[in-house]
């Protein structure tokens, strides 16, 4: 059976920190540790124990050492606010694969509908419209989605994390500011300009280019845009990888991996090539996360991957 088969309980995403709690209950779970010294405990886990040094000290209220109960307790009383549902689609398409197989994506759609601004309201629906347009994966409060390849029984690959948003505006950008199709693509790099060609045709640059001022789309307006769909999805990829990694300890799979950029040149050698994008999508969230990087040998893949063992 398909992941979101396997997994219909989880319709809204689940938070880093919750993740973070349950595993280190798994682990003392695991290793038959009742309660662990707060000096030992940051040995075993420094990165949980800075990035949550305060809730941490929450949970063992303030004494010396930390317990399986102070855990039980906290995660039966978290409440999450919910920005975001989850939902669940797939994706065929060899050509921007890691494998010539049908792939799961999981969609994180916001909830909430933006009223108190009608120019990014409006926004939105024209990237919802455009991604769609594209054959992208995503449905009308698509914020953002991780495409997944389910290797085996053991083993989850996230082979794209993507988010249509914050590159739109930047296009919607280039495209006011540029007289001709040839002016916008000549913008980008020489590897860009491929990217370029395939998002946008000809037709879509000079549709485009006149639809932004009718609109009421200027260079400022995209600015605001930008900075407020930053400020109100900032965390939908922490979102994201949280409910994964939840949504594999649920159904059994033991590990969870993300490429690095040496097995992503495989899929897309002009990704591979990004290096913010890199940094940002891929390695950045993996070591907040704690992936760590490894070989890996599979019969059905190989290569050095970010790797996380979730049970």
């Amino acid at each position: 059976m398909r992941l979101y088969e396997l997994n219909t309980n989880i319709k809204n995403t689940v938070s880093p920190e919750y993740v973070a709690m349950k595993g280190i209950l798994q682990w003392m779970q695991k290793n038959n540790i009742q309660q662990i010294s707060w000096r030992d405990f940051q040995k075993q886990f420094q990165q949980i124990g800075q990035r949550y040094a305060g809730l941490l000290t929450q949970i063992r209220r303030n004494r010396p050492q930390i317990s399986q109960a102070d855990f039980k307790t906290w995660l039966q009383n978290y409440q999450h606010q919910e920005k975001y549902d989850v939902a669940y689609t797939t994706y065929d398409d060899p050509a921007h694969s890691f494998r010539d197989v049908e792939q799961t994506v999981m969609q994180i759609n916001r909830r909430a509908e933006i009223t108190d601004d009608h120019l990014l309201a409006q926004y939105l629906n024209l990237v919802a419209q455009g991604s769609q347009f594209s054959g992208h994966p995503a449905g009308t409060k698509t914020v953002g989605w991780l495409r997944i390849d389910e290797i085996n029984k053991n083993w989850l690959l996230i082979d794209e994390i993507q988010s249509d948003l914050i590159n739109s505006v930047t296009q919607a950008k280039s495209i006011i500011q540029s007289s001709t199709y040839d002016d916008f693509v000549g913008k980008f790099s020489e590897e860009g300009q491929r990217l370029a060609r395939e998002k946008v045709s000809p037709e879509q640059f000079y549709q485009t280019r006149h639809m932004l001022p009718m609109y009421g789309y200027n260079i400022k307006k995209l600015e605001e845009i930008r900075a407020r769909l930053i400020e109100l999805f900032r965390d939908w990829v922490e979102e994201a990888m949280s409910t994964l990694i939840e949504v594999a300890r649920e159904n059994g799979i033991a590990h969870v991996a993300l490429h690095t950029s040496e097995t992503i040149a495989q899929r897309d050698p002009l990704v591979g090539k990004q290096t913010d994008k890199m940094k940002m999508f891929y390695d950045n969230v993996a070591k907040s996360f704690g992936f760590k990087k490894q070989q890996v040998s599979t019969p059905e893949f190989k290569g050095i991957f970010w790797v996380k063992d979730v049970l």
